[in-house]
């Protein structure tokens, strides 16, 4: 089924056009940092403890690295004992392997529970926020496609308007917005200002000639929904200047009587 659009004028196309681009304009505005973030809260516990465990160890290395040997917060112990006393020191030797095992449990247990209770505090906090702005991020894209939409009607106006002369029904015709988009190759271009065609011409480089063209420089200073409305084909040099002679009879663009 046809848009009805297909039948609008220039100026509707235009306005709606303006419409929609004004509409995504506000709503980047609205939502100007629009995502959804992923918070792992196991990577934040292990974060965590990365932060501290690195600044201890800065603190343990600038408290001994400028003290002598006899002054660093360390306990002496000999390898050997006297022969009384080995059961005693077996003994203590077990109770500081277990005293390091039950440090290693309760460090393990500590950051699991703030784990848990950041991931508790995520659920809660995306319940708020996660369908919300994939809400927001779909209607985003809708509007981002409604602006598309309406260029594309823009666009097809200029084409179809090409196109209903005679000398140019069976070209391949596109248009251009821009001049960097344009080809470096030969054919015949189309400029159109407020709807209607003003100039019509070839060249060898259709984006060289378009770059140094005075109409193009003098048109389009701050007016109408692109920087340049341009429609061209791509021919041979001797094709393009037959379809140009044929098609300036039939449109009679009113700035090629003057000297461009």
């Amino acid at each position: 089924m046809p848009s009805p659009q297909e039948d609008y004028t220039y100026d509707q196309l235009v306005h709606y056009y303006g419409v929609a681009q004004t509409a995504l304009h506000n709503f980047r505005d609205k939502y100007p940092r629009l995502e959804i973030e992923i918070w792992q809260s196991k990577q934040d516990a292990l974060t965590a403890l990365q932060t501290y465990t690195t600044e201890f160890g800065e603190q343990v290395i600038e408290q001994n690295a400028y003290l002598d040997e006899g002054e660093k917060d360390g306990i002496e112990i000999g390898t050997y004992t006297h022969y009384t006393n080995k059961t005693k020191r077996k003994k203590l030797l077990k109770r500081i392997a277990k005293r390091k095992e039950t440090f290693e449990t309760d460090l393990e247990e500590l950051t699991c529970l703030h784990e848990i209770h950041l991931r508790g505090l995520y659920l809660e906090l995306s319940m708020m926020s996660a369908k919300f702005s994939a809400d927001r991020i779909q209607e985003l894209h809708r509007r981002e496609a409604w602006v598309e939409k309406q260029k594309q009607h823009l666009t097809n106006y200029y084409v179809s308007n090409c196109q209903k002369y005679s000398a140019t029904k069976n070209l391949d015709l596109h248009f251009s917005h821009d001049i960097v988009s344009l080809p470096t190759d030969s054919g015949i271009y189309i400029l159109f200002k407020n709807g209607k065609i003003i100039y019509i011409g070839h060249s060898a480089n259709i984006q060289k000639r378009i770059k140094n063209h005075k109409l193009v420089r003098k048109s389009y200073r701050n007016s109408g929904p692109f920087k340049l409305e341009c429609v061209y084909a791509l021919l041979s040099r001797s094709k393009a200047q037959t379809i140009e002679k044929h098609l300036l009879q039939l449109a009679k663009p009113e700035f090629n009587e003057q000297s461009v």
